[in-house]
């Protein structure tokens, strides 16, 4: 999440060229990093730094990336349970850990030049951990990039797994990912902490526990509604192949390799509007409830649904439930009858105005298109006739431009940005190797996600080009692919190869 949305002008193949406003501290120009490479770029920054934070503390730094991801199918009804398809991109950030013999925290982000510094001690009162909604005090402002790195000390601590005695550090980090452009910039930076964390502090913690941990972090200490999707396929993702997660809550599925001469791409925009995504997330609970509550109706004593609307079928949707369920619903009158939702994470506001068969339409018609995009990719990495091929990659596209066309009609996410994103890339076509779009993202920013062919790549240029003419407005080009942090081990480095003393 380190850099603005102002900041990055595009993102390719892991390439980016990176400004920075006047406000400011210093401009680095233009910087042209590879995902490998990205640690070695914060090394170098570190190196060159005359008033670096490595110093007072141990003799090793701890080195660690992490990528952003694409939501390719599925995510958007992840809290669903929808099955989700995630791409892990080249697009990164990376993080130095150095430890500290004392309790404090220094934080140093080379993207804004902002500094940090508190005590671990600023988490605890008397007698235990702060309430979570005074953690959330300690991060605010200019400061609020900080709580993704230093908001894992006090879960970690939560949850048992670093102890109050557990002493401080000095953390850098550096990002080629655009913030709040639903690329995961987030959670690539809490994951690249933790993965550093681990390894620093001896900690043991198997990959999808890191990614629940970063959740954690998002929900509780940063304060933005978000799933697990975005954290796993930062640590489990493995370069070119889509991360398979049925969200329920976060089953692992495999992967699927991406077939070769195909491409996904990302043209990022920026903010969605949070409050349309917390009334289809809250229809969507309510939904659930109510189809629920008619299986009790029935005599069914054990929910068939298990929580999720992804569990009910869409034949099932169209003979028995779609009638049955409100085309619209006050937050007052759904209390009323069925008390409250499952969602720990929202509630339902009695004034507010819902639309649960709308929200149970797209989710459950959502999860059914993820798993049809996933067996037209598994069809072309079979050897094919041209035609055939084509064919497929076609009717994959499909399945993107409607659950965009689904996105904006029945889960109402729709953007002015995103439509015509996906008017640009449609009137191009498969005749320009673009097969198919669609609105990915979530509350805390949007972007479309692109099927095409490797080829493709000066139609997408042609696309930010005209999407810039067309609004005045910047949109950020990402492509490209790399592992996810649990790939490989974080490195430990002598503090001489980074700073150049001692």
């Amino acid at each position: 999440m380190i850099p603005h949305s102002s900041d990055i002008i595009s993102i390719a193949d892991g390439s980016a060229t990176i400004g920075y406003t006047k406000g400011h501290t210093r401009a680095l120009g233009v910087a042209h990093v590879s995902a490998p490479d990205l640690i070695t770029q914060l090394s170098n920054l570190l190196r060159s730094d005359a008033a670096g934070i490595l110093r007072d503390g141990h003799d090793e730094v701890f080195l660690a990336r992490a990528p952003g991801r694409l939501d390719v199918m599925g995510g958007l009804s992840e809290y669903a349970g929808s099955l989700a398809c995630q791409w892990p991109l080249a697009a990164s950030t990376a993080v130095a850990l150095q430890r500290r013999d004392d309790r404090k925290l220094v934080l140093k982000n080379y993207n804004t030049q902002g500094v940090v510094a508190l005590s671990l001690d600023d988490f605890y009162g008397t007698a235990s951990l702060l309430p979570t909604d005074s953690l959330q005090k300690l991060f605010s402002g200019e400061n609020s990039w900080a709580a993704h790195i230093a908001g894992a000390y006090p879960t970690l601590g939560k949850h048992k797994k670093l102890t109050r005695r557990a002493h401080g550090a000095n953390i850098a980090c550096y990002s080629d990912l655009p913030f709040r452009a639903g690329a995961a910039s987030s959670a690539a930076l809490q994951c690249a902490t933790l993965w550093a964390l681990t390894a620093a502090y001896h900690l043991i913690l198997d990959p999808m526990e890191i990614a629940l941990l970063a959740q954690k972090i998002e929900n509780q200490l940063v304060g933005t509604l978000a799933g697990v999707t975005e954290p796993a396929a930062s640590v489990l993702g493995r370069k070119d192949q889509l991360l398979l997660l049925r969200c329920q809550p976060h089953e692992h599925q495999g992967y699927v390799p991406l077939p070769a001469g195909l491409m996904i791409a990302g043209l990022q925009f920026g903010r969605q509007d949070a409050a349309a995504c917390r009334v289809t997330r809250v229809s969507a609970f309510m939904a659930q409830a109510i189809i629920s509550r008619l299986y009790s109706d029935t005599g069914i004593k054990k929910d068939p649904t298990h929580g999720y609307l992804a569990n009910v079928s869409a034949d099932a949707l169209g003979k028995y439930f779609r009638p049955m369920l409100p085309e619209t619903l006050t937050g007052e009158q759904f209390i009323k009858d069925y008390g409250t939702i499952a969602d720990r994470l929202t509630t339902v506001d009695p004034a507010g105005n819902y639309y649960p068969r709308a929200a149970a339409e797209f989710h459950i018609q959502e999860n059914a298109r993820a798993g049809a995009f996933v067996q037209h990719l598994r069809a072309l990495a079979e050897p094919l006739p041209a035609a055939e091929r084509q064919a497929h990659a076609i009717e994959a596209g499909k399945l993107m431009l409607v659950s965009h066309a689904a996105c904006s009609r029945e889960a109402r996410l729709g953007s002015e940005a995103a439509d015509l994103l996906v008017e640009l890339v449609t009137e191009r076509g498969p005749q320009g190797g673009l097969y198919g779009a669609r609105l990915a993202g979530g509350e805390g920013g949007g972007g479309v996600t692109v099927l095409a062919e490797t080829t493709a790549r000066e139609q997408l240029d042609a696309i930010v080009r005209d999407y810039q003419e067309k609004t005045g407005k910047q949109v950020f080009l990402l492509a490209g692919s790399s592992d996810g942090a649990a790939e490989a081990a974080p490195q430990r480095v002598p503090l001489t190869d980074i700073s150049g003393t001692r």
